[in-house]
């Protein structure tokens, strides 16, 4: 696979995770976590040390919120390597 394929691949799993935010929909935002991830985030708590925990700060937010979320990622920028991915965005 070529980087151009391989960062297509990237930027939709961006934008699927995009989605699942705007929908609510856990179980499809959770697929963008390892288990074992951690996570510095703006609702308490700010460090969270695993997939499951966090899952629970999503569940807070979206019960806070009445209807849909209107959800935008701008000025995605992707940086790869053989190694490693990393993506930032607005």
């Amino acid at each position: 696979m070529n980087q151009d394929t391989e960062e297509s691949l990237l930027r939709d799993r961006v934008a699927t995770l995009a989605q699942a935010i705007r929908d609510k929909d856990l179980d499809a935002l959770m697929t963008h976590y390892a288990p074992d991830v951690i996570v510095y985030d703006l609702m308490p708590p700010l460090d969270v040390k695993c997939a499951t925990d966090y899952r629970q700060n999503f569940e807070r937010w979206f019960a806070s919120m009445q209807g849909p979320i209107d959800y935008e990622m701008n000025d995605l920028r992707v940086s790869m390597s053989e190694s490693h991915a990393f993506c930032h965005f607005l």
